[in-house]
């Protein structure tokens, strides 16, 4: 019987063990996407932005599976906050890349009509 309940001690200290290392691999795997984000972020393509947004799901779903010290959670937000700030502002100029090609597409439009409705062309002008 006692080797029967040191088995059990020692499987639940095993699982304690493994239950612990993923709780801190998730917050090392934040850790790692926001460092690497500050490093590299500025000359990330869409699809870098694309697979940093899949991990970060991925990686919030393993944090939202563990409990965590006050230190951990305050850690934890810090680093979604520095995230969630990178992706906005990623995000934010993607939106004024795609306003600004819409700017420059209605003004060839707009120079199309003016030349139509007065016959001349730029060309004509010079």
């Amino acid at each position: 019987m006692k080797n029967y309940q040191k088995l059990i001690l020692l499987l639940f200290a095993a699982f304690v063990f493994v239950a612990c290392d993923d709780r801190k691999d998730a917050i090392d795997d934040l850790r790692t996407l926001v460092e690497d984000i500050r490093q590299n972020g500025n000359e990330y393509t869409a699809e870098q932005w694309a697979d940093a947004e899949a991990i970060y799901a991925d990686v919030s779903e393993d944090l939202d599976a563990h409990e965590y010290t006050r230190e951990e959670k305050k850690e934890i937000s810090d680093l979604k906050a520095e995230y969630l700030t990178y992706i906005a502002k990623w995000k934010a100029g993607e939106k004024f890349d795609m306003i600004m090609d819409i700017a420059n597409q209605v003004t060839t439009v707009g120079k199309s009509i003016i030349e139509g409705l007065s016959g001349k062309s730029e060309e004509d002008e010079e």
